[in-house]
C-alpha cells in the first residue's frame, strides 16, 4: 500500500512540474545570445506568457520581438521562506536572440540601445498585460 501511495505522489509531482508555465532561473541559463527564435522556444518548452513587437523612436525601421516569461525562484533554504515570481524578457532582432534577462537589468545596462528597448518593452507590456 505504501508503494502505491509513493508512486502516486511521485507521478503527481512530476506532472505538476510539466504543467507549470513558469521557468526557473536555472532553465533560463540554457539561453545564449545568437540563438534563433525556434531554438529558444524549444529549449524553454514554449512557456512564454506573452509575445509582442516593438519599434524604437530612435530607429523606427527596426522591429524587435519580445517574449515574456515568468520566472519562479525560491528564497531561503529549500524554499521554506517563500517564493517570488518575476518577468523575464527575451529580445529578438531578425530572429536572433540579442538579450535575455530581467527588464530592470536592461535599464541599468551601459548599452543605450538596450536601455531604450527595455523602457519601450516594459511600457508596451504594461498596456497589454
Amino acid at each position: 500500500m505504501n508503494k502505491i501511495i509513493c508512486i502516486l505522489f511521485c507521478t503527481i509531482s512530476l506532472l505538476s512540474c510539466f504543467s507549470n508555465p513558469k521557468i526557473s532561473i536555472y532553465q533560463s541559463k540554457v539561453l545564449q545570445k545568437g540563438m534563433t527564435y525556434s531554438e529558444v522556444v524549444s529549449r524553454l518548452r514554449n512557456n512564454h506568457v506573452n509575445e509582442f513587437e516593438i519599434r524604437l523612436n530612435s530607429s523606427p525601421s527596426n522591429k524587435y520581438l519580445i517574449q515574456v516569461y515568468e520566472t519562479q525562484a525560491s528564497l531561503g533554504i529549500l524554499g521554506l521562506e517563500g517564493e517570488y515570481d518575476s518577468d523575464y524578457f527575451a529580445v529578438f532582432k531578425n530572429d536572433t536572440l540579442m538579450y535575455m534577462g530581467y527588464p530592470f537589468d536592461m535599464n541599468r545596462h551601459p548599452d543605450t540601445l538596450l536601455n531604450e528597448i527595455g523602457t519601450t518593452a516594459v511600457a508596451e507590456y504594461e498596456k497589454i498585460k
